[in-house]
Formats: C-alpha cells, sequence, structure tokens
C-alpha cells in the first residue's frame, strides 16, 4: 500500500471503535487506516468495549514532544499522529536492537497502523484492569529488560502494549525470545475474551 497522505478534511465521522472520533483525515484514509483492527480480528471485541475517544491528527504532543501515540487509561482516550519522519520508520527487526514495533512499519502508512496497534495494547490492558485486578497486577510487575524494543523498556506499561504489538506482528520472535511476555498477552487476550490474528 502506498504512503499515507492525509486530507484536509475537517470531520468528525462515526466509528464502531470509539464513542467520539476527532480526526482531519476524510473517511477514506479514516477507513483505510482502522482496516487493521480488522485484520488482526478486534473489530468486533472494540465495538464491544471501544475506546472513549479516538483522535487522529497530524501530530501529538506528549509530555512537551512529539509523540506518534498516546493513551490514558484513565480516560479511554487514543491520539494518534497520522504523520512522522522519515527518520522513524523502515527498519528491519531486530530483537532488541530496534526502538518500536511502529519503527518497522514500511511506510508511513503502516507505521501510523503499527502506533494503533502498540495503542489497542494500552486499551486491552485498561479493560484487562477492569476485568481482572490482580492478573493486570501481575503484568505490572513484569521484568522490563525481557522486551524486544527499546521502547518496551520504559516501564511495565509500554511493556505490555510493545509485547501486544509483536504478539500480533512478530510472534514467533516473542515466543523465542520472551515466552513470558508471549504467555503473558495470551492470558490478558483470553481473560477479556479477544481472539487475535497474528500478523
Amino acid at each position: 500500500m502506498s504512503d499515507f497522505v492525509p486530507d484536509n478534511a475537517a470531520e468528525i465521522p462515526s466509528t464502531p471503535y470509539a464513542k467520539q472520533i476527532a480526526t482531519h483525515l476524510g473517511q477514506d484514509h479514516i477507513d483505510r487506516l482502522t482496516q487493521i483492527f480488522v485484520d488482526i480480528g478486534v473489530a468486533q471485541w472494540l465495538e464491544q468495549y471501544p475506546f472513549s475517544r479516538l483522535e487522529l491528527t497530524q501530530n501529538v504532543i506528549y509530555d512537551n514532544r512529539l509523540a506518534s501515540g498516546v493513551y490514558s487509561y484513565k480516560t479511554g482516550i487514543l491520539k494518534i499522529a497520522t504523520t512522522r519522519a522519515k527518520s522513524e520508520y523502515g527498519y528491519p527487526f531486530r530483537w532488541q536492537s530496534i526502538y518500536s514495533v511502529s519503527s518497522t512499519g514500511e511506510t508511513q502508512f503502516q507505521a501510523t497502523q503499527r502506533t494503533l496497534v502498540h495503542e489497542l495494547g494500552h486499551h486491552l490492558h485498561a479493560i484487562l484492569a477492569r476485568m481482572d485486578m490482580e492478573f493486570f497486577m501481575e503484568t505490572t510487575r513484569a521484568v522490563i529488560l525481557r522486551g524486544g524494543t527499546t521502547y518496551s523498556k520504559n516501564n511495565q506499561l509500554e511493556y505490555f502494549a510493545e509485547t501486544f504489538a509483536l504478539y500480533v506482528f512478530y510472534p514467533t520472535e516473542l515466543l523465542v525470545k520472551d515466552g513470558f511476555g508471549y504467555g503473558m498477552i495470551e492470558s490478558a487476550l483470553e481473560r477479556v475474551g479477544l481472539e487475535v490474528k497474528q500478523q
């Protein structure tokens, strides 16, 4: 698929994946971007457990710097940057030698979709906290040094989200290199009633 080129459309269309959506994109681009939820088999689950708000914006500022995406465990709001520098994607996957799973996207569009999957991992984690706080707390005690990306070593929340993205896009490598992380994601998915199609 070609690179993702944002529209200048100023509309707030509906989506089955979020209670509200705010975006500068046209419906066609939103549909292309969120197709990843269909591809990995989480679309119906997200209709049952939607984000409270999905913001697709050209840039996301978090902690006074540009970010690819950000998710609030407290509010369920997800913000995704639809543009990013060419230096932030197109890297071959190598265990613990890449910054993030989204940086392995071959195009800006694919990197943005992989960021969506990473942030979906945070949403899954938040839903898990509501359903099984005991297991959620177990995941927050994970040893993050085993994480497959540099970003996963920031903290346990990022370890969970990046491990989820690895489970989706690099399941074999995850299983071989971090069996604990693979099992953690499988247990979390079972507890929230979600099956994921690995890519």
